[in-house]
């Protein structure tokens, strides 16, 4: 009777001998050609070109800005309109459960003008989870009460408000 047993023993520490798991110069990436590239209709150098076409002074930077608000002081900003998303913001109460953009949920705290930010309206809001970038101030002025990571300021239209309760980590999600 004669047999052979392999024994085949992989740890973490054999699989990443060598520095395989954590040297990523050692992964082939992909790569293609630029005639290749330049064969698909949607790339961004073709959506740079369009708009560049449009007005040449576009930027992919002054697009973000103008999207999200901007993000620094700047002259452009100051002559901004002082009423920007007022309409949204005239639906939206303090006290009212809402969800935010990307799906955080809270409570509104705050609906006005932020002197520390860009022109217009703003919604102060309460996060249930520690998911927000501040703790109720805003340029040094403290507009609700909260922990850090907890509050944050958003444009109304990113604030949706209704029926929107504390979700429950250890919950069903399946109704």
């Amino acid at each position: 009777f004669n047999s052979t047993i392999l024994l085949l023993c992989l740890s973490i520490f054999q699989a990443s001998a060598g520095g395989w798991l954590e040297d990523t110069s050692l992964v082939k990436k992909y790569q293609i050609s630029e005639d290749a590239y330049n064969a698909r209709e949607n790339t961004y150098r073709n959506f740079k070109a369009k708009k560049q076409a449009e007005d040449p002074n576009w930027s992919f930077t002054n697009e973000l800005k103008a999207r999200t608000g901007g993000g620094n002081s700047s002259p452009a900003m100051e002559a901004a309109d002082e009423e920007f998303q007022a309409e949204a913001a005239a639906n939206i109460k303090v006290g009212d459960r809402c969800e935010g953009a990307g799906g955080r949920r809270g409570e509104v705290m705050y609906v006005g003008k932020v002197p520390g930010l860009p022109a217009g309206w703003w919604v102060g809001v309460k996060f249930d989870e520690p998911v927000g970038k501040g703790d109720g101030t805003a340029g040094g002025v403290r507009y609700f009460e909260c922990l850090e990571k907890y509050g944050g300021f958003l444009r109304p239209e990113l604030v949706s408000v209704g029926d929107y309760p504390e979700l429950d980590p250890f919950g069903d999600d399946e109704l």
